[in-house]
């Protein structure tokens, strides 16, 4: 696995995990565009849009986000930037 130095996550998820309240919680569930696009493309930023995994080049077209620790059962870790990496797809 190729080391990764992860940066701040984008400010759009920020703001969007922030809107949490009573009646809405983010959740990997109803993480969508245009956050989910900002992510993915911080994270083939942050790796030189080469697979955390592999090695190989990748775009957004070719990829995907992965969590390093699986998001489920640990589903605080589900939306946590520093627990994400941008993998190909296979």
């Amino acid at each position: 696995m190729k080391y990764i130095k992860k940066s701040e996550e984008p400010e759009s998820f920020t703001v969007w995990k922030n809107l949490a309240n009573e009646d809405w919680q983010p959740s990997w569930d109803n993480f969508s565009k245009p956050q989910k696009t900002d992510v993915h493309d911080s994270l083939l930023q942050e790796q030189g849009f080469i697979c955390c995994y592999c090695g190989r080049r990748i775009t957004k077209e070719i990829s995907h986000i992965e969590h390093l620790k699986p998001r489920y059962p640990n589903t605080e870790l589900a939306l946590e930037y520093t627990n994400m990496l941008a993998s190909c797809q296979r």
